[in-house]
């Protein structure tokens, strides 16, 4: 069984936007490789063979940008259910993320 992270492939493209927006220091390299991980689903591994870094290092910045992205009050927990349960679990999380964007507020039009 290949060892993936845990945060690989769960974000949306839209989600990754928004959140990388907090780390505004971050390497263009670094946001590049979480990109790959969170997004795409790559594995950290060969993320890191490509980008030219550490393994330990894309993982570490995948886990950064991930842990940023989790609503307050929610919780990561690995399970293993039938694939029945499994997509109605996924469907909760995907209606419960439409809820939560839904929710917030709309961005700001700064023009200058």
């Amino acid at each position: 069984m290949a060892r993936i992270a845990k945060g690989s492939g769960a974000l949306s493209a839209a989600e990754f936007n928004r959140t990388i927006k907090a780390f505004p220091k971050l390497s263009e390299r670094a946001k590049a490789v979480a990109r790959a991980v969170l997004v795409e689903g790559r594995a950290p591994s060969e993320v890191a063979e490509e980008l030219g870094c550490s393994k330990q290092l894309a993982y570490a910045w995948s886990q950064k940008v991930y842990a940023a992205c989790i609503p307050t009050g929610w919780v990561t927990e690995a399970v293993t259910l039938p694939a029945e349960l499994m997509a109605e679990v996924r469907k909760m999380e995907a209606d419960a993320r439409a809820e939560l964007e839904a929710s917030l507020p709309a961005p700001r039009i700064v023009r200058r």
